[in-house]
């Protein structure tokens, strides 16, 4: 199994450009202290309410579920929560995976991913040379087949107009693919 996750870093994370992956960074730090702040979230013209937060480079397999943290084969059971009403799986909810579990075959990685009511729905691809790949939106087609999902493509260079404004954009140009 590590020897896939070390093929898609060396693939697709160690061969990415400055400008992608500095505006991969933005974009999601961008919709993570928006989940922090709020529960009903904006930025750009993206809503969404809190939920499972804001993933970089999130890793769907042949055994993951669109309700990605509740119904992926491979999930330690569930145990309940702490007074404080944490899950007693632990706070990163990338660990609530058994570390020995097949999660099978690699689908895709979107650059972001969002959730929103328990679903991954909002995923987002940074392209700078390329679009994304009609086989990788094929695959995330057939993946969230019936369920809501919407996935973009935003440069890189738009997003790295705005990357030393105080606020986040209200817009961003981007071109949407599902």
């Amino acid at each position: 199994m590590l020897g896939v996750i070390d093929y898609i870093v060396e693939k697709f994370v160690k061969r990415e450009s400055r400008k992608h992956n500095q505006a991969k960074n933005i974009l999601k730090r961008w919709f993570s202290e928006q989940e922090r702040l709020n529960d009903s979230c904006r930025v750009a013209q993206f809503k969404w309410r809190t939920n499972y937060g804001a993933y970089s480079e999130l890793m769907f397999y042949e055994t993951s579920d669109p309700y990605y943290f509740e119904q992926s084969k491979g999930l330690l059971e569930y145990a309940g929560t702490t007074k404080t009403g944490r899950d007693r799986r632990g706070k990163n909810r990338l660990k609530w995976f058994d570390p020995n579990f097949d999660r099978g075959k690699f689908l895709f990685q979107p650059d972001v991913t969002i959730f929103h009511k328990g679903v991954a729905t909002i995923l987002l691809e940074v392209v700078y040379t390329n679009p994304t790949s009609t086989e990788k939106l094929e695959r995330i087609k057939r993946f969230f087949n019936g369920h809501h999902v919407e996935l973009y493509d935003i440069d890189a260079e738009e997003i790295l107009r705005y990357e030393h404004s105080p606020t986040h954009p209200e817009h961003l140009n981007c071109k949407r693919l599902i």
